[in-house]
């Protein structure tokens, strides 16, 4: 049977957002380690350190939750909770998302990037606000996974 898990909370910075990087719900890595993309076969982070947001892929965590801030950036999932056995996406069963759509409403717009394969409950949890907010961008963050 599928257990009910609990997502982590969001990295937020003090600020303005920039942009927010929407995943789906952490791997069971990263729950065990209360971290962000803590599997280390996870792109996430060396995508990053390319990019020149944080100094290294592997800096301690939170130095990285730090240079992402100062960045402007917040980090979290579209789902706050859900039923799923093992990590895979296509586990997920009883989603109950989080409430992405008050973060918006309140520190909004910002751009939204996709760091998954749900665009589609993405844009269902928010058509409202997409109307509102012409300038939210949906961008798929695995396109850059090469890296």
């Amino acid at each position: 049977m599928a257990e009910r898990l609990q997502g982590l909370p969001p990295i937020l910075p003090e600020g303005r957002i920039n942009a927010l990087i929407l995943g789906s719900f952490p791997s069971v890595r990263s729950l065990r380690a209360q971290q962000y993309y803590a599997h280390p076969q996870n792109h996430f982070w060396r995508v990053l350190a390319q990019c020149g947001v944080v100094a290294a892929a592997d800096a301690p965590y939170p130095e990285r939750v730090e240079a992402v801030r100062r960045r402007g950036l917040a980090v979290w999932d579209l789902y706050a909770e859900v039923e799923r056995e093992g990590s895979g996406d296509e586990q997920i069963r009883a989603p109950r998302p989080n409430p992405i759509g008050e973060l918006l409403q309140e520190r909004g717009p910002f751009p939204i990037l996709l760091n998954g394969r749900r665009r589609r409950e993405v844009r269902r949890q928010l058509p409202k606000l997409e109307a509102e907010f012409p300038v939210l961008i949906f961008i798929n963050f695995r396109l850059i996974n090469f890296i």
